[in-house]
Order: structure tokens, then sequence, then C-alpha cells
């Protein structure tokens, strides 16, 4: 089924992400796991996983993927719910913020082409 193999790879991406909420800029989907050779701090990216669990939910009806025990950097022993990865992606943004207000740019902004 689409629907669960949509939440599967939600669930396999959002086990990247780093406890402070940032997260790998790829994903190997046959590793399931981030590139560290490109690494994080690209500012839209943590956005990437609230957008993508959004959809979900709406498409599915499915919240309980926000109770869903999913790791920090593939490591089950910091693992959260669903939601807590969420929260840190969104303070991850707020808490980089410039002097007006805007998400840092960091390593990479919201169109990597000007970069």
């Amino acid at each position: 089924q689409i629907p669960d193999r949509a939440r599967e790879r939600i669930i396999d991406i959002a086990s990247t992400q780093f406890p402070d909420g940032g997260c790998y800029h790829q994903y190997q989907p046959l590793t399931k796991k981030g590139n560290a050779d490109i690494g994080g701090d690209f500012s839209d990216d943590p956005l990437w996983l609230i957008l993508s669990v959004s959809a979900y939910i709406k498409e599915t009806g499915d919240w309980s993927i926000l109770d869903e025990m999913v790791p920090y950097d593939n490591d089950m022993s910091v693992a959260q719910p669903m939601l807590e990865h969420l929260k840190v992606s969104f303070y991850h943004i707020v808490n980089n913020l410039g002097p007006h207000g805007l998400p840092l740019a960091m390593r990479a902004d919201w169109n990597d082409c000007i970069n």
C-alpha cells in the first residue's frame, strides 16, 4: 500500500534527524542512513519533516504516526515520539533566526542554486 510505504519512508527519514532538530541534507534509502559526507546545517531541511508528516496525516487521517517511537540519528537509545521530532525541527528553525527575524542561511538557503 502506498500510505504504508509513505509512512515507512517518513519514519526512516525522521530517524536520521539529530537531537538538536537539525538533520542530514541527504538520505540514502538503501542504507536508511543520512549522508555524513555532506552532513547537515542546511536551513530548510528540518522543515521538510514537518511538511511531510502534515501531508501524510492530511491524506491518510492516520494520526498515530505522531506516537511512533523514532530514534535520533538511528540510535534507538534516544528514540522519542514523532511529535517530539516535529517540535525539535520547528525549534531548530526558530532558534536560528537572524536580526530581522528570518531563518539563517547556515550552509544553504531556501534556494540552493543561489549559494
